[in-house]
């Protein structure tokens, strides 16, 4: 049966705990690799704050902290990649393609911005970046997403995505190649729209990891 997308971002992301099971469990949610890093990156895990280099492992629910000279390219098993960009806080909440139930993935971003590039998923796979004001829900493309308190602006690269302001006002805005769009604290999605150059080479820039 598939999960509607309000009640997926709700669902709890499980630890390993501790122990011999626990172990288990947290090498099964290990989920991506820093797969490049530069600059100030820290992983935030169960409370401890260290440094990220590459090669290391990402767990669910393990928060990417970057400096702002940081950048860091996570790895996923099925060849999608994310890049963080400086002064950003993601949660990488869960990310499974294989799972039989309710394969695809979900990343919280607190603050900062990421450029993602999401191969295609199952029929029935979700996977979506969650943010102060604003959800983008994807299937297969490649997107920009930059956060705040105070706005989320979701630009499209390839592909389409479903943008919702966070509190489900206004309902969704499907946004499609070379478009943006803004969801301020309070409001709903702007209408999709070219953005400005300036703006596309900055968010760029910002996500640019050789």
């Amino acid at each position: 049966m598939a999960v509607g997308l309000g009640t997926w971002l709700a669902m709890p992301v499980l630890s390993g705990g501790s122990g011999p099971a626990g172990a288990a469990l947290a090498a099964a949610d290990r989920i991506a690799v820093a797969s490049k890093v530069s600059g100030t990156v820290h992983r935030e895990s169960a409370g401890q704050r260290i440094d990220l280099n590459v090669g290391d492992p990402i767990h669910s629910a393990d928060h990417v902290l970057t400096g702002q000279d940081g950048r860091v390219r996570l790895q996923f098993p099925d060849g999608s990649t994310v890049v963080v960009g400086p002064g950003s806080d993601l949660e990488v909440a869960s990310y499974d393609m294989k799972s039989e139930t309710k394969p695809g993935g979900l990343l919280r971003l607190a603050e900062g911005i990421l450029r993602a590039i999401v191969d295609t998923m199952p029929a029935n796979g979700q996977f979506a970046v969650a943010a102060p004001t604003a959800v983008a829900a994807v299937r297969g493309t490649a997107f920009v997403v930059e956060a705040s308190a105070d706005n989320t602006g979701v630009f499209v690269i390839d592909g389409i995505v479903s943008v919702s302001a966070a509190s489900g006002a206004g309902g969704p805005v499907t946004v499609q190649n070379n478009r943006g769009t803004d969801v301020p604290k309070g409001g709903t999605p702007t209408p999709p729209a070219a953005w400005g150059t300036d703006r596309i080479k900055k968010v760029f820039a910002l996500t640019k990891l050789d």
